[in-house]
């Protein structure tokens, strides 16, 4: 899949699970990068609340890869509210103090699964205050899942923000897999982009105002009746058409 898009769409930047680079390997996966002119934008690393040891090897895999951000994706695990933020921000913690011996920056994300104590502000502002150097990815709309404004939170994040998911949503009536329900009931799942209920005109345009200047990346769901390629063309045409427009400091965004 990766070949499909390096040949039908330009871009240049990819995001990487970091359990697919243990798959995988180094070696090949940097030859692949080489091959095409790619770069990572992120290494995306998995259970992070549950396995706090892997942290060296995770950074070690940036710095070999030249890759300058590790996403912290938490996951699941037992436990009361307060019991799995103090787990979080132990694993935070030990990931960031690794990561900084290398200049490499540790982002995270608010949750859309609102079971966890990941996803409002006053969570997010929790970890960012306890675990120096944290910073945050800007999902477009993982805070509708707490009933929070897209624009607000970009706002109040400003500061934090060095990496973004560019995601749209739509509420659904019934529950599927891999889909999120809200702090409200309302079941919402990620669909194609400009199919859902983000205004994306209105966040690039703040993007612009604020002069953001960090990397993104599309969490890209492919129309049914479009063929996958040549949708995220139409999609990757649309979101460099509004960075343009907006005089937005990232030139060209990744997978």
């Amino acid at each position: 899949m990766l070949y499909l898009f390096i040949n039908r769409v330009h871009f240049n930047k990819y995001n990487a699970m970091y359990p697919t680079i243990e798959m995988v390997g180094k070696e090949r996966i940097r030859k692949v990068l080489d091959e095409n002119q790619l770069r990572l934008n992120c290494i995306i690393c998995m259970e992070t609340m549950n396995y706090p040891e892997e942290a060296a090897e995770a950074v070690q895999a940036a710095v070999d890869l030249s890759c300058e951000k590790i996403m912290l994706v938490p996951g699941r695990k037992e436990g009361s509210r307060e019991e799995l933020a103090q787990a979080m921000i132990e694993s935070f913690t030990a990931y960031v103090k690794e990561a900084d011996k290398y200049g490499i920056t540790c982002v995270i994300e608010d949750d859309p699964c609102v079971q966890i104590p990941l996803c409002t502000r006053e969570e997010m502002h929790r970890y960012f205050d306890s675990v120096p150097n944290l910073q945050m990815v800007y999902d477009t709309a993982n805070m509708l899942l707490v009933n929070d404004d897209p624009i607000a939170y970009y706002r109040e994040f400003l500061s934090y923000i060095k990496h973004m998911h560019i995601k749209d949503i739509r509420p659904i009536d019934e529950v599927v897999e891999y889909a999120d329900v809200s702090i409200d009931g309302t079941t919402m799942l990620n669909s194609s982009h400009g199919t859902g209920v983000i205004d994306f005109a209105a966040l690039f345009r703040e993007f612009g105002k604020t002069q953001y200047d960090g990397t993104m990346a599309l969490e890209f769901v492919p129309r049914e009746d479009m063929d996958y390629a040549e949708d995220f063309k139409r999609v990757y045409t649309m979101f460099n058409k509004l960075i343009v427009e907006n005089t937005i400091g990232v030139n060209q965004f990744g997978l």
